[in-house]
């Protein structure tokens, strides 16, 4: 299901070039394209069921809600690679597009300090993983294995969406 809004949501952000010359002439069906402000207000609202939702399945306490909002932050960073509209930040032109490479090294030099940072977001949510499942009582732990079985497409046999040992969905950021 997250995988689903992520994609949605992303085609919407990736479509705003082409919607750029129609701005000024209204759409004819009566759809407006939502403000960056209503957008965000749908995010926040979406990961606000997605949080009371996870805390009802593994049965939270109230003092554990905390831990579960930090958790979902790391799992969900808006502001790593988007600005607060929406929109991609960092080197992109105002098509959406990367610059072009300055010659074959800048784009190596450019691909690594990607992988680095994607090396560096994963280890961040590795870490909030693991916070936020050492403050769970043993039974809310199991819950949890669970969710991510199911999450992960093992579906009691071996191999799930992935093959052995994984999936390509579930409780990750991009998921």
């Amino acid at each position: 299901m997250r995988l689903v809004l992520l994609v949605s949501s992303v085609a919407l952000l990736s479509a705003q070039p082409l919607f750029a010359a129609d701005r000024a002439s209204p759409p004819q069906d009566g759809w407006q394209r939502p403000t960056p402000a209503q957008m965000a207000a749908h995010r926040a609202e979406r990961e606000a069921k997605q949080s009371a939702d996870i805390a009802l399945l593994l049965g939270l306490r109230a003092d554990q809600k905390p831990a579960l909002d930090s958790f979902l932050a790391t799992m969900h960073p808006h502001g790593m690679r988007h600005g607060p509209d929406g929109g991609a930040k960092g080197g992109h032109g105002p098509d959406g597009t990367p610059p072009p490479p300055e010659n074959t090294m800048a784009m190596l030099d450019h691909m690594d300090q990607r992988i680095d940072q994607r090396d560096a977001d994963a280890k961040q949510r590795i870490a909030a993983t693991k916070r936020f499942y050492t403050a769970l009582t043993p039974d809310q732990q199991q819950r949890f294995d669970a969710m991510a079985h199911l999450m992960h497409g093992h579906f009691g046999h071996e191999g799930g969406h992935g093959g052995p040992g994984g999936g390509r969905h579930g409780m990750h950021a991009n998921g």
